[in-house]
């Protein structure tokens, strides 16, 4: 996740939605939330539940909902990313350099 992350910040368009990006991630974050969930619901009805095979669905079930917190951290992350950054395209990301990091003359906040 973190490699996917780190190219496609490299090679994205700058016409890209940041909003569209995050509401993927959030949709993912939320489908496996639901699916470890109904899967530890359905472990606990079943009648028995014994063997290497129960077992390691339990432990499924526990590492589902270790991945879910760490991919809720990385939503975070990502959410205040976006919401920072804004629909700004990155400077240092591109390869421009101090050019791009230089204030634009021509707007009106940076004139004296």
């Amino acid at each position: 996740m973190i490699l996917r992350t780190k190219t496609t910040n490299q090679i994205q368009s700058p016409a890209s939605n940041p909003y569209v990006s995050l509401g993927i991630e959030f949709t993912n974050v939320v489908f496996w939330f639901a699916g470890f969930i109904a899967l530890a619901v359905f472990l606990s009805k079943l009648l028995f539940c014994r063997g290497s095979v129960c077992g390691a669905a339990r432990a499924d079930v526990a590492f589902g909902a270790f991945l879910w917190v760490i991919w809720t951290v990385s939503q975070v992350f990502l959410s205040l990313n976006v919401f920072k950054a804004g629909f700004r395209k990155p400077s240092s990301a591109r390869g421009e350099g101090a050019a791009a990091a230089a204030p634009n003359p021509s707007m009106k906040e940076t004139m004296a």
